[in-house]
């Protein structure tokens, strides 16, 4: 697909499908994994530096042991079950909007100044 260079159509592309898998051996807490679980698209990366951090494990998506692709493509195979891959996808969103809203992101910013100022 390339560069994708427009959110809305960006947004189709994580919507449209079941898993986003992150092999990423070098981010600490990529943006991509983020983007697809507000998607409703849930992840499956490595477990490993930043990585767990963006998901609840087979909650939200599945962490495969680090490096391993023979874990990575079970995990990915344990994630894709019909009914399991519609439980994650539903939950996914949810963290997303209760960890990611932009509101919720805004007011933990407003607390960090106020602190800051305080002091």
């Amino acid at each position: 697909l390339g560069h994708i260079k427009n959110d809305d159509y960006l947004n189709m592309i994580y919507s449209a499908s079941d898993i986003f898998v992150l092999s990423s051996r070098i981010d600490n807490l990529p943006l991509t994994g983020i983007e697809a679980q507000a998607s409703g698209t849930p992840v499956v990366t490595f477990n490993y530096s930043g990585l767990p951090e963006l998901i609840e494990n087979k909650v939200t998506g599945t962490l495969a042991e680090p490096f391993c692709y023979k874990s990575l493509a079970n995990e990915i195979m344990w994630s894709i079950e019909e009914e399991r891959i519609k439980e994650l996808s539903i939950k996914s969103r949810i963290r997303a909007e209760n960890l990611w809203d932009k509101k919720i992101i805004c007011n933990l910013y407003e607390k960090i100044f106020d602190d800051i100022l305080s002091n």
